[in-house]
């Protein structure tokens, strides 16, 4: 009878997990596919209404890609060591944000644009994504929700 409940209860989560994926388009997996052949441990999810994001691995390193519903490659982000980070950008992150621990960093790949860089600097309990650009010039920052940011370790 043990044997039974845990094998309904595998198969209930296997059938859960499934679920939880998001359907991508064959326009989407087809893209992604041709671009990121090497990829390996893809987790889908959908961003919005008309984008999906694809967290994968790959040549041991742990990627992104974002593409909209019609298999338009949108962006990818690629986890980079904190010591890699252009030291222009380690200079404005030490003086605008005294005090803050660089907690992950990844550089940002779009279509036609310069390479930038997303970092995640927190102290305490406040953590905010800042985006700068490759000389250390900050291009966006937000402050990341303790709910967000629990996801994201969750998902680690």
């Amino acid at each position: 009878m043990r044997t039974i409940s845990l094998l309904l209860f595998v198969g209930l989560a296997f059938t859960l997990s499934a679920v939880a994926q998001p359907s991508v388009p064959k326009e989407v997996q087809k893209a992604f596919q041709a671009k990121f052949s090497k990829a390996s441990d893809v987790k889908w999810d959908k961003e919005n209404d008309s984008e999906f994001e694809a967290e994968f691995m790959m040549n041991d390193v742990e990627m992104s890609a974002n593409f909209s519903a019609k298999g338009v490659w949108i962006e990818t982000e690629t986890e980079i060591a904190i010591a890699k980070l252009p030291a222009a950008i380690t200079q404005r992150l030490a003086k605008d944000f005294k005090g803050y621990a660089v907690k992950e960093a990844a550089s940002v790949e779009k279509p036609g644009k310069d390479m930038t860089y997303e970092v995640e600097v927190r102290k305490g309990e406040k953590t905010i994504e800042v985006l700068l650009s490759k000389d250390g010039k900050v291009l966006e920052k937000k402050e990341v929700k303790a709910e967000e940011n629990d996801r994201d370790e969750d998902n680690d």
